[in-house]
């Protein structure tokens, strides 16, 4: 089944571009457009739109309105919205919080073509309207607070300063809770407990303070919100567990740079469709039923209910919201690498799976029913061997 793809754009020369881009047939998505919000409207009321791509100026006739009554109507479409010059900063910013991804104004045909067919990867693997629904219906990343701002631009400057990084973190007590608490885990094995931030930022690096970041503020969505805070602090450390040790394997095998912080990413953000659907009332109610007769069997219920589970739904919010398309990747094959498109090596999918199940077996205290290790997977790419091996990482 194709997906339907709706370009709401007042300037036809990129929808005639990309027109031609995909006159070979080869996308699992067709194409249709309209020049203002009303003839957009008309393709909604005739059927489901899986994608919408959105021009500001075009989108914009009375406010955020068309986006909220777009998110009350179809909150399974992904939102892509276009950045238009056109459109006051003001009116513009108030438009974007109510989409997916802000693309660039002046965007390539190729590129554009390449983002869909990802999403539209996605949702196929999902297959759940549903989830998708849920997913497309959480608003992106919430509005960042100053000291978050100012981490970030620090963390984009071409000589990031340690001290301003850790003079704003300490401004957010629960930003510095997380950071001594990664810094001083046991796969740093450090030999003194570290208790200054300063210190702390120093030792675990740039690039690890901004997948920390990131990872935070995707948390941070689900706060407040029928997840039990206890539940989101649950997922968080065994998340920063698995991250912290899925890294150390990817360095003691010799992995590049960029994928040591896509593992340490990954593995932050592996656990975080269960937050989604933890949200979702009748998973609660059946979990429940599940573990008053004894059984705590996620991956099952999972199943069960959705066709898919937590992994899938993880990995699609982080690819539909254009963070990192590798981490994604990740996310969604953690439970099962052999079913992705990795290359038969050892790669940060890799160093993930075997992460989250060495961490899952060193809790013994938990009844829940712990994930099996992809071994078919893990002897095809010479691997098998090296499990017991990392499972001693931390201990000694």
């Amino acid at each position: 089944m194709l997906r339907k793809v709706l370009f709401l754009e007042d300037d036809h020369h990129l929808v005639d571009e990309l027109i031609r881009y995909t006159a070979d047939g080869r996308h699992d998505w067709e194409l249709v457009h309209a020049a203002d919000t009303a003839s957009a409207w008309q393709h909604f009321l005739k059927g489901p739109v899986d994608v919408l791509i959105a021009r500001t100026a075009a989108a914009d006739e009375n406010g955020a309105g068309f986006w909220r009554r777009l998110i009350e109507h179809s909150p399974q479409t992904v939102r892509l919205a276009i950045a238009s010059s056109r459109l006051e900063p003001g009116r513009a910013a108030e438009s974007l919080q109510f989409t997916h991804q802000c693309l660039a104004e002046y965007i390539r045909a190729d590129l554009l073509t390449s983002i869909i067919d990802s999403i539209v990867d996605l949702q196929n693997h999902l297959a759940n309207l549903r989830l998708e629904a849920e997913i497309g219906g959480l608003l992106s990343l919430q509005a960042l607070p100053d000291n978050y701002i100012g981490i970030i631009k620090e963390l984009q400057s071409p000589e990031p300063s340690v001290k301003r990084i850790s003079g704003l973190i300490q401004l957010d007590m629960a930003m510095t809770a997380r950071v001594l608490q990664l810094v001083n885990s046991a796969f740093f094995s450090l030999p003194n407990r570290v208790a200054k931030v300063e210190q702390a930022v120093s030792l675990l690096g740039i690039s690890t303070v901004r997948s920390m970041l990131v990872s935070m503020q995707l948390f941070s969505v689900f706060e407040g919100g029928p997840v039990p805070k206890r539940h989101v602090e649950q997922v968080w450390e065994h998340s920063v567990k698995v991250a912290g040790l899925a890294r150390e394997i990817a360095a003691r095998e010799g992995a590049s740079d960029l994928d040591q912080e896509n593992t340490l990413l990954a593995g932050m953000l592996h656990d975080l469709g269960k937050l989604i659907l933890f949200k979702l009332p009748e998973y609660r109610e059946a979990l429940t039923v599940q573990r008053r007769a004894g059984i705590d069997d996620e991956y099952r219920l999972e199943k069960e209910l959705y066709g898919c589970t937590h992994a899938e739904a993880g990995g699609y919010l982080i690819g539909i919201w254009g963070i990192n398309s590798a981490v994604s990747e990740i996310v969604t094959h953690h439970h099962h690498p052999g079913n992705s498109r990795a290359p038969g090596v050892f790669s940060p999918l890799t160093a993930v799976h075997a992460a989250d199940f060495i961490i899952h077996s060193r809790n013994r205290s938990s009844q829940a029913i712990k994930p099996d290790l992809d071994l078919s997977y893990m002897e095809k790419i010479g691997y098998a061997d090296k499990v017991e091996e990392w499972a001693q990482i931390g201990l000694q």
